[in-house]
């Protein structure tokens, strides 16, 4: 440090005496940069001390500064080391934001080199579509563009989706389908049958009652009798037909997804 505070006095007083030596507020800032910088050339902090020699070399300060400060950057853009970081998943590349020991460097891994100082580094990248990953790199002086690559894991799978399922088709059971034709059929004999016994007897009323051939009443009274037979043969084969109908039905899916009972 006492040699740090000689050179900085050396600096000092040629900057005075120097004719054509900056304002006192440049005069100051040069000073604290030249001495500055040193010190942190000694505790390997280069990209820090880049800073400051990149304020001591402006041609604002005298040139007894400005040469020792142009002279250590030259240095240093050689030595200090940097990285190109890539974010890698199944082989490629994907976009991610780049961290060096928890502060966040560059808006995108592979975009440029990234500046280190010497030592050892956690770089983490993270990507938009998914989850981060990190790795640990130890850097000397003149390690430049040191190739780090992370592989990523794959993005968490989104739940499967069920198929859509098709509403349920109601069918009707053929046992069904034949009790109610056989009930249509008897049905339409009732109404023949029934008319035409009904028309014979008024017919037999008016014209020779009671006195009517044994025959022609015979007739009539054996088609009123098949009619009542349809009758009784719809009733029960609709009366059938509803019962198949009721026990062998699938209801709609919706109504058993719900609940519902019939």
């Amino acid at each position: 440090m006492k040699r740090l505070a000689a050179c900085a006095l050396v600096v000092a007083f040629v900057l005075a005496a120097s004719p054509r030596a900056a304002r006192a507020d440049e005069t100051e800032a040069c000073v604290a940069a030249y001495e500055k910088a040193q010190e942190l050339r000694i505790e390997k902090r280069l990209r820090a001390a880049r800073e400051q020699l990149v304020v001591c070399s402006q041609t604002a300060c005298p040139k007894a500064a400005r040469d020792d400060c142009a002279q250590w950057l030259g240095e240093i853009d050689l030595t200090l080391p940097s990285i190109v970081v890539s974010a890698r998943r199944a082989g490629r590349v994907v976009p991610a934001r780049v961290f060096v020991d928890g502060a966040e460097i560059a808006g995108e891994a592979a975009a440029r080199p990234i500046q280190v100082d010497p030592g050892a580094h956690t770089v983490r990248v993270e990507p938009a579509d998914g989850i981060g990953g990190e790795a640990r790199v130890e850097l000397e002086a003149g390690d430049v563009a040191r190739a780090v690559a992370i592989d990523l894991p794959a993005p968490p799978a989104s739940p499967a989706l069920p198929p859509p399922t098709a509403p349920a088709r109601s069918t009707i059971p053929t046992g069904a389908w034949i009790a109610g034709a056989v009930g249509a059929v008897a049905l339409g004999g009732f109404a023949y049958f029934g008319l035409s016994g009904r028309s014979k007897s008024l017919d037999l009323q008016d014209t020779c009652y009671p006195r009517c051939a044994d025959a022609d009443e015979r007739s009539a009274n054996a088609k009123l009798l098949v009619a009542d037979v349809s009758l009784g043969v719809a009733i029960v084969a609709v009366g059938v037909a509803v019962w198949l109908y009721v026990t062998n039905h699938d209801p709609p899916r919706t109504a058993r997804t719900l609940g519902w009972s019939f």
